[in-house]
């Protein structure tokens, strides 16, 4: 199932949201097939992740923002 994420920054002083894809992408899933859009404060991810629901994906992506230093001035937005 796929699911369309969207993160924004929440701090002045995050990392570019190209730089921030990058942290993220390699923390999920290899299996998974990803396709983003970033700008300086916000990201955009289309996830395909054969087997998990939306709901478990933003999970995971929620996971690893939280367990990620780097990620802290990220957040996921709320699904629409």
């Amino acid at each position: 199932m796929d699911a369309h994420i969207v993160l924004r920054v929440v701090a002045p002083d995050a990392d570019h949201g190209e730089i921030a894809v990058v942290r993220l992408l390699s923390l999920l899933p290899r299996r998974w097939h990803y396709r983003h859009h970033t700008g300086p404060d916000r990201i955009g991810l289309s996830i395909a992740a054969p087997g998990a629901s939306p709901d478990e994906i933003r999970a995971v992506v929620g996971a690893a923002l939280a367990a990620a230093p780097a990620l802290r001035h990220w957040r996921l937005e709320p699904p629409r």
